[in-house]
């Protein structure tokens, strides 16, 4: 399973601070970095119009006041939606066949 999808069942078990990296996790920060995970699976849902602004991010990222909605299907894990589990299935969903072997962030 990708990164992107292990984050968000991570974080979906309750499980979200085993993803974090430990040197940067201490007792004082650890809420605040859970909240960022949660905001940056926010911002890979599948579906544009779910996805946060950058002001909208800011505001999540700035205030602890404020809750922070839920992270619903993420995009970009590789199976299209990290709720359905199972085997992606097989052919084609690109209207001109196009094919993607790797994906590499910029």
């Amino acid at each position: 399973m990708p990164k992107l999808g292990r984050a968000y069942l991570s974080w979906k078990e309750d499980k979200g601070r085993e993803f974090i990296d430990p040197s940067l996790d201490d007792s004082s920060s650890s809420c605040k970095l859970l909240r960022c995970l949660q905001v940056a699976l926010l911002c890979v849902q599948e579906s544009p119009e779910d996805r946060p602004t950058m002001l909208e991010v800011y505001s999540m990222l700035k205030t602890d006041i404020e809750p922070v909605p839920t992270p619903t299907k993420m995009a970009f894990s590789g199976q299209g939606s990290v709720e359905n589990t199972s085997t992606p299935q097989q052919g084609s969903c690109s209207v001109n066949d196009a094919q993607i072997s790797e994906l590499q962030p910029r």
